[in-house]
């Protein structure tokens, strides 16, 4: 059961690309794993329905089948998988999640993007979209406890957001609060 679970992080270079179709050799140098061991796990996928495989030529192609009934679910547990391995590796950013998961309410919607989740190491600062109203005095008293550079993007709907903006958060996400809301917002 865990090595089922687990084969769903396969899935994070198309949360970052989820209208593409990614070749096997882009997905191999992503996860620095030979082929053959990264094409189980993909035809893994393709057999539950997950993952939709074409060919084009000698090229082998993957692409996520937003047509599964559950497919909002799998994605929301990759999304997960990816957030849990970033705060496993940097122990401020592990505090700064779990600030931002029991400090704000349950209808804000919150999200972290740009250069940050790429490489939480050369990133000058940390791009967030926050989605409803919340406390900002607990807000600068976290940045000021941990020297952290934010950028904070305030919206009441998500609505609001910018076609350029959305666009951007699509390529370079993590999704912190209420994921299942915002991963219809981005895919649909």
């Amino acid at each position: 059961m865990v090595n089922k679970l687990t084969i769903l992080y396969v899935l994070e270079p198309f949360l970052f690309q989820p209208k593409e179709e990614l070749h096997l050799s882009y997905l191999s140098k992503y996860f620095n794993e030979p082929h053959p061991t990264l094409r189980l796990k993909l035809n893994y996928l393709e057999e539950k329905g997950i993952l939709k495989k074409t060919y084009k030529g000698r090229l082998t192609l993957y692409k996520i089948n937003f047509n599964l009934p559950n497919i909002i679910d799998i994605i929301t547990i990759s999304e997960k998988i990816k957030l849990i391995k970033l705060s496993q590796e940097n122990l401020i950013f592990r505090e700064f999640i779990n600030f931002l998961q029991t400090k704000f309410e349950e209808k804000n919607s919150i999200v972290i993007f740009g250069s940050f989740v790429e490489n939480y190491k050369k990133a000058n600062d940390i791009d967030i979209l926050i989605i409803g109203k919340y406390n900002n005095k607990n807000i600068e008293d976290f940045i000021k406890k941990y020297n952290l550079n934010l950028h904070i993007i305030n919206l009441k709907k998500l609505s609001e957001i910018s076609n350029s903006l959305k666009i951007e958060i699509i390529k370079k996400h993590l999704l912190i609060k209420n994921s299942e809301s915002l991963i219809r917002w981005l895919y649909w």
